[in-house]
C-alpha cells in the first residue's frame, strides 16, 4: 500500500496534534483508550464518510497490529492505537474514494479529505503541508 511514504508522512505530520484531538475525544476516566466501537462509530455515525458496516470493518481489521500472547492480552483486540488510527485514516481514504472522481488523485491528497471530515469533531481543521523546496545536492565530481 501507498500509505507509507514521504507524501502520507508529510501530511500525518503536519496534522499529528489535531488528530491526536479527535483520537483523545474518547479517552474518558473509566477508558483511557479509543475503542473498536468509537472506531466503527467515527466511520459510520459521527462524520458524513458514510461507511458501510462492511467497509468499517475492513478499514479497521486491517489496520490492526498483532497482538503479542493474545490468550492472555484479548482485551488489545478492542483497544485501538494512535498508530492504528493513522493507518486506519489512510485506508479510509483509500476506499472512501473508489469509483469517484478522486480515485486517481494521490493518497495523500485523499488523506486530507478525509481529515476534513474527522477533524470538525475535535472542532479543529486541517492544516496545510507546507511544501520546502528541495535542496540541489553537490555531484561526487564536487568532492
Amino acid at each position: 500500500m501507498e500509505l507509507w511514504c514521504i507524501e502520507v508522512n508529510d501530511v500525518f505530520e503536519a496534522n499529528y496534534e489535531n488528530i491526536k484531538k479527535v483520537f483523545l475525544l474518547y479517552h474518558s476516566q473509566r477508558q483511557k483508550h479509543m475503542s473498536s466501537k468509537n472506531a466503527l462509530d467515527l466511520m459510520m455515525k459521527q462524520t458524513d464518510l458514510q461507511f458501510t458496516p462492511k467497509e468499517a470493518m475492513f478499514c479497521l481489521g486491517y489496520s490492526k497490529m498483532t497482538v503479542r500472547d493474545e490468550s492472555f492480552n484479548f482485551i488489545e483486540y478492542v483497544k485501538v492505537q494512535f498508530v492504528e488510527l493513522l493507518e486506519m485514516i489512510g485506508r479510509m481514504a483509500k476506499i472512501k474514494f473508489r469509483n469517484t472522481v478522486q480515485e486517481e488523485e494521490p493518497l495523500a491528497t485523499k488523506i486530507e479529505l478525509v481529515l476534513d471530515m474527522i477533524l470538525p469533531l475535535a472542532n479543529v481543521t486541517r492544516v496545510p503541508v507546507a511544501i520546502k523546496d528541495a535542496e540541489e545536492s553537490e555531484s561526487d565530481e564536487d568532492y
